[in-house]
């Protein structure tokens, strides 16, 4: 998605681009009321007076295309796609860091910055999906899962084996699924 396929990006474009032109008008025909007022017999009052107008609108089109820009800018941004903090890639950069700065170590920044360990159910679906993708066997499949479950706090063998029911019976339904779309 591009920076200018936004509507309100656009707009803001639009309104800041006019602003400018209308502060470059306003700005060339005070100067010229200020030469003008140059070439009269006047008193310094005659000068200001006749300048005082173009000045005070020169210097609000110049506040509102301030304005424009600090918008333009903040709705730029906030379309601009941010990598998330808890990334491998800053992680392993913050690693370098202290190994570089051993006076970095003792803050463990890298631990700061490293992504949340997955979840039980996140470790059992990637397990699942390669089962259905047919990279693990059936005894690889529980050997793998059982040691899931050991890993975790509270194992309960009755709670595993219901589990192991439950997702044989589903992965099988999957692996089903995927050979009748292949053979259609």
């Amino acid at each position: 998605m591009g920076l200018l396929s936004s509507r309100k990006v656009k707009a803001l474009v639009a309104m800041l681009v006019l602003t400018l032109f209308t502060l470059v008008g306003v700005s060339a025909w005070g100067l010229l009321q200020a030469v003008a007022a140059l070439g009269t017999a006047g008193s310094l009052f005659t000068f200001v007076g006749a300048i005082a107008p173009w000045v005070v609108a020169a210097l609000l089109l110049t506040l509102l295309s301030g304005v424009w820009v600090l918008w333009l800018v903040v709705a730029i941004v906030s379309q601009v796609s941010m990598p998330s903090l808890n990334s491998q890639r800053i992680s392993n950069a913050a690693a370098l860091v202290e190994f570089a700065v051993p006076q970095a170590r003792q803050y463990g920044v890298s631990e700061w910055f490293a992504p949340p360990e997955p979840t039980l159910e996140e470790k059992r679906e990637e397990l699942t999906e390669r089962y259905v993708d047919g990279d693990l066997s059936d005894s690889e499949f529980e050997r793998e899962l059982q040691r899931l479950y050991e890993d975790e706090e509270g194992f309960e063998n009755r709670e595993f084996r219901d589990d192991l029911d439950a997702l044989l019976d589903d992965t099988e339904r999957d692996r089903r699924r995927e050979v009748d779309r292949e053979t259609t």
